[in-house]
């Protein structure tokens, strides 16, 4: 399943799965980790949910998006909003990164288990946070947000969750296929049934835990949530 097919119907999907009360509560802390007005990298940003709340608040806000149609949605509501399409661990978004924010941010968020489909094993974390690295100030951080539940619980991953419009039904079914109990790896089979169509995908996520992040403290500044 492509993840624009399902960031059309992502905010009536899945966002319900997170109470907005979790979002600000999210921000709160975000603000406790950074200067007045501070400069944050939001990867992940998805279509807004914690970028548009802080960049309200008087903070500078860039974010990163891989689904052009979450981009979409996100521009459609702050069209002002700084913004780059893309992969982070590709490189020609790493260059263009580096060109315009070297050092520059105060914080980098990655919020909602972005991490889990950005480095899938210990190499890939190191590479990513390296280059995470070159983007903040010689006292900046990052925050990363990790599910910890899923771990010990990978179950949680079987779900379904409905929405409807009108006489329009919308309904997304996750099952958990695959999962690795020493790597935390896991593989889900997804499921988007409409009216008039159902599209079937799978989506790979490594779980990351507190203590194999932390292990990379010397890279950078990392808080974890």
């Amino acid at each position: 399943m492509s993840q624009n097919y399902l960031a059309k119907h992502y905010s009536k999907l899945i966002l319900p799965l997170k109470p907005e009360v979790l979002t600000d509560q999210e921000n709160a802390h975000i603000q406790t980790l950074l200067p007045e007005y501070g400069k944050i990298l939001d990867v992940g940003c998805g279509s807004g949910r914690h970028l548009i709340p802080l960049a309200k608040m008087g903070y500078q806000l860039v974010g990163v998006e891989i689904s052009s149609e979450m981009s979409q949605q996100l521009l459609t509501e702050m069209p002002e909003a700084k913004l780059f399409s893309g992969n982070i661990n590709s490189k020609e978004l790493r260059i263009e990164l580096l060109s315009d924010y070297q050092n520059y941010f105060d914080l980098i968020i990655l919020m909602w288990n972005t991490l889990n489909e950005l480095a899938y094993n210990e190499n890939e974390l190191a590479d990513l946070l390296e280059f995470l690295s070159s983007l903040v100030t010689p006292t900046g951080k990052v925050l990363i947000q990790l599910d910890q539940n899923v771990i010990t619980a990978p179950e949680v991953l079987n779900f379904e969750t409905t929405y409807a419009e009108g006489e329009n039904k919308f309904t997304y079914i996750s099952k958990l296929i695959s999962w690795d109990q020493q790597q935390h790896i896991s593989i889900c089979a997804e499921k988007l049934i409409t009216q008039d169509e159902t599209v079937t995908g799978e989506v790979t996520q490594k779980w990351w835990s507190f203590a194999e992040v932390s292990t990379h403290k010397d890279i950078l500044e990392i808080t974890l949530i």
